[in-house]
């Protein structure tokens, strides 16, 4: 007598998050390269001073993560890893930079941005013996507004200018935007890692559907015209008829109701995501208490409205 197998336990997909592996080897690749750059700098070559031990470690470090990354993980999850940890340090050290100019320009112009006429005054009356009550801002907020304006008034057109002759003339200056796009279906990983949805929706479609996300709960998709015989018939377009999809989360969320409703939306227009197996596990989004017991999920309910 067969006997069905039970069916595997949900598995919480996390994204942008730090596991208790990931965390420990991060942490133990920075103690070995703290240690090994005193070793080096302390007993074994002549080197000192604070900047360059620092950047020496920093070096190891990256060098001992990759090693244990790697013996964790396979090659695709380990470079990810280790890109991560590079972009995530570069960022946090320019954040700090900025940060530490701020502070200083606070500080030392304290005395210049308190009096009231900071902002409504310019530096033509003031000069290099005068108090730092005379002069302001004002040439400078001007002159931002200008730039601003200006940018704006010459972009935008030409901006919109471009899509439509991209779109409706072509010739030979659309071939660097197809290179472009060809480029990003070929090669998903590199548009959004190891960690988005945006990777195997990309792959799942061979280079007829292009996405991207962006931030605070935005994603765009570009479905190629080969997609057409598969849309439902509700949206009457032509067969050499590409199509935009453009989504917003209201909350910004870019992980719990994003993904659900993106495949929602590509399912309603008519494409089977039910055939598409390395798409399933985003279709719902599980939600565990603190014991890690499911007590719901996130599911996309609605339907379109075709004009």
């Amino acid at each position: 007598m067969a006997v069905a197998a039970a069916p595997a336990p949900d598995v919480r997909v996390h994204i942008a998050s730090v596991s208790g592996d990931g965390a420990a080897t991060i942490f133990g690749a920075a103690l070995a390269a703290l240690a090994l750059t005193w070793v080096l700098f302390e007993r074994v070559l002549p080197l000192s001073g604070v900047l360059g031990f620092w950047v020496a470690w920093y070096l190891v470090f990256l060098g001992f993560y990759g090693v244990m990354a790697a013996m964790q993980w396979d090659r695709q999850e380990a470079v990810n890893r280790v890109t991560a940890i590079g972009f995530g340090t570069g960022g946090a050290l320019a954040l700090a930079i900025v940060v530490a100019i701020v502070i200083y320009i606070l500080a030392e112009g304290a005395a210049a941005v308190s009096h009231i006429g900071f902002l409504t005054q310019s530096m033509a009356d003031s000069g290099p013996e005068l108090p730092l009550a005379v002069g302001g801002c004002l040439h400078a907020i001007v002159g931002t507004l200008e730039q601003i304006g200006l940018a704006t008034f010459f972009s935008m057109p030409l901006g919109v200018a471009a899509a439509l002759f991209l779109a409706e003339v072509g010739g030979p200056l659309a071939r660097p935007v197809r290179t472009i796009v060809e480029a990003m279906t070929a090669f998903p990983y590199y548009v959004a890692g190891a960690w988005s949805m945006t990777t195997p929706l990309m792959q799942a479609f061979g280079g007829d559907l292009l996405a991207k996300e962006g931030a605070e709960g935005m994603y765009a998709m570009a479905l190629a015209p080969q997609l057409g015989t598969t849309l439902t018939d509700r949206l009457k377009l032509a067969d050499d008829c590409a199509i935009g999809i453009a989504i917003k989360i209201s909350d910004g969320s870019m992980t719990r109701g994003r993904n659900p409703v993106i495949l929602k939306t590509l399912e309603l227009l008519g494409i089977d995501i039910a055939s598409i197996p390395a798409l399933q596990r985003y279709t719902e989004w599980p939600l565990r208490n603190v014991a890690g017991t499911v007590v719901g999920e996130v599911r996309a309910e609605f339907e379109l409205e075709f004009l």
